[in-house]
C-alpha cells in the first residue's frame, strides 16, 4: 500500500545546527529531526519536505513569525544554506534509504511571495532555490525539488521562467490557495471575473497551464539538442 503524504515542515529543526564558537564552523544535530521523520515513517506517511526556516546562526536578518519565532530572512551565506541543505538531505538518504527518500518532494521555503514569511526579495528567493536545487541534486540526481510554494497560485510562473533560463533542475511546482483567496483579492467579490465558486478552480488551470508550456518549451529544447 502506497504510503500517504504529509508535509513535513523544517520548523520542527529549529536546533538543526550550531555554530562552532572557536572555528566558526556549522555541527548540524539531527536527533530532533530523526525522531519526526521516524514517527511519519512509522505511522505510514510519506514526507512532503518544506525546506524552511532559516536557522538563526545562518540568518542575515532577525525578522521571525510566530509564537516560537520562525526566521524569515535569506541566509548570510548561500553557501552555507547549500551546505546545510546538501547535509540534511545526504542524512536523510543515509537513515531511510535512496528508494525511498527518491518518492519525496523537497520544496523550497514557504510563500515567500508573502513579506511575513520571506524578509527577501523574489531576486533572493531565486539564488536561494538554486542553492538548494544544486545541494540536492549533489546528493541524487532523482530527487525531486520544486517551489516556489508560493500563496494563490503567485510567482509560478516566474519560477518556471527562472528555471528554464538559467537551467536551473525544477522537477514539480507547488503554490497554496484556500477558499476565501477570492474574498482577499476581491473583498465582497467587486471586480471579481470569476463566477460565484469558480476563482478556485480557474486558479488551477491557470497553474497546470503554465506547467504545460513548460514542459512543451523543455521538450522543444531537447529536439534542438540544446
Amino acid at each position: 500500500m502506497d504510503k500517504k503524504l504529509c508535509q513535513a515542515s523544517s520548523n520542527s529543526i529549529l536546533n538543526l545546527l550550531r555554530r562552532d564558537k572557536q572555528t566558526g564552523k556549522l555541527i548540524f544535530q539531527w536527533h530532533q529531526v530523526d525522531k519526526v521523520y521516524d514517527a511519519l515513517l512509522k505511522l505510514g506517511i510519506r514526507p512532503f519536505v518544506e525546506l524552511n526556516p532559516m536557522p538563526a546562526v545562518m540568518a542575515s536578518g532577525t525578522q521571525t513569525m510566530f509564537y516560537y519565532k520562525m526566521n524569515v530572512s535569506p541566509p548570510k551565506l548561500y553557501e552555507e544554506w547549500e551546505l546545510l541543505v546538501e547535509a540534511f538531505t545526504r542524512h536523510m538518504v543515509e537513515r531511510y534509504g535512496m528508494e525511498e527518500v527518491r518518492t519525496w518532494y523537497f520544496e523550497v521555503w514557504n510563500e515567500p511571495n508573502l513579506s511575513g514569511f520571506w524578509s527577501g526579495t523574489q531576486d533572493e528567493y531565486w539564488k536561494l532555490y538554486t542553492a538548494s536545487a544544486k545541494a540536492i541534486k549533489g546528493v541524487d540526481e532523482k530527487l525531486r525539488v520544486g517551489g516556489p510554494a508560493s500563496s494563490k497560485g503567485n510567482w509560478v510562473k516566474d519560477i518556471i521562467t527562472y528555471t528554464t533560463k538559467n537551467k536551473v533542475p525544477i522537477d514539480f511546482v507547488s503554490t497554496h490557495l484556500y477558499p476565501q483567496d477570492e474574498q482577499v483579492e476581491f473583498p465582497d467579490r467587486k471586480g471579481s471575473p470569476y463566477k460565484i465558486g469558480d476563482f478556485f478552480a480557474a486558479t488551477v488551470k491557470e497553474v497546470q497551464q503554465v506547467d504545460i508550456l513548460r514542459k512543451a518549451f523543455l521538450l522543444h529544447l531537447r529536439l534542438r539538442g540544446l
